[in-house]
């Protein structure tokens, strides 16, 4: 043999694999303070109050993806097809508004019991 064993070939892919990853995560990782803020969300009538807890930042995004919210010119609710990814958390602001769009989004519920108001925002529907 020539001082190398499978093993030692078998390490050497698995450090540069993690590696890798390594570099990856710490750039999806990359955070920015939590804060909350009132956001202009297309669609809906009335601002929603997005709660920000050490909240990942969108680096770019694609031109096919529709920024549905921004802060400070930074996206922070986009949307392609079925998927949608926020930056905030929608469940701790109390507005059912954003939850009901997705379900509507996914034929769970209809798409007129989204609710486009404040009011009907705090309730969840029959």
């Amino acid at each position: 043999m020539s001082g190398h064993s499978k093993w030692a070939t078998i390490k050497h892919k698995k450090g540069a694999a993690d590696a890798k990853r390594g570099k990856l995560f710490a750039k999806l990782a990359r955070q920015i303070d939590s804060f909350e803020a009132d956001l202009d969300v297309d669609g809906l009538d009335e601002p929603f109050h997005g709660v920000f807890i050490r909240a990942p930042i969108v680096d770019s995004v694609a031109d096919e993806v529709a920024v549905l919210a921004e802060v400070d010119g930074q996206p922070v609710l986009c949307q392609h097809g079925p998927v949608t990814v926020a930056s905030f958390h929608p469940e701790l602001s109390g507005d059912t508004r954003l939850h009901r769009r997705w379900l509507a989004d996914a034929g769970l519920l209809p798409a007129a019991a989204t609710g486009s108001d404040a009011e009907e925002s705090q309730g969840v529907p029959s």
